[in-house]
């Protein structure tokens, strides 16, 4: 039996990542974090730490830096169509169809200051 999806529900078992990703193809981003706070109030009510953790991953002001930022991807990285489904709340684990995919170390997720070696004299 296939779990039925109310449009902008997010599914029982549905990741994150696939969530941000279904409501911004419907919907586009709007410059705030609506959806990953209402993803958060359905499936992780209790996570008091859950937008720190994904704005130490770069996911600072709207669902689509969460959606691009939170994760790296592997070069052969795959984005799913549907999504496999994930066990638990946590915002930061995928389900099996974003093979190639984790989440970022916490900090710089653009790696700004990796020209800031001592040395270096900007211009």
């Amino acid at each position: 039996m296939s779990e039925k999806i109310v449009p902008d529900e997010p599914g029982e078992r549905e990741c994150l990542r696939c969530y941000l990703r279904r409501m911004l193809r419907s919907g586009g981003c709007d410059n705030t974090r609506k959806w990953t706070t209402y993803w958060r109030d359905r499936r992780a009510p209790g996570d008091g730490l859950f937008l720190s953790r994904l704005e130490e991953r770069g996911g600072i002001c709207c669902d689509c830096e969460v959606l691009l930022n939170v994760w790296e991807d592997a070069d052969d990285a795959r984005w799913p169509e549907r999504c496999a489904g994930t066990v638990g709340a946590d915002p930061l684990i995928l389900c099996a169809g974003w093979t190639g995919s984790y989440p970022r170390d916490p900090g710089d997720p653009y790696d700004y200051d990796d020209d800031w070696e001592e040395g270096f004299t900007p211009v």
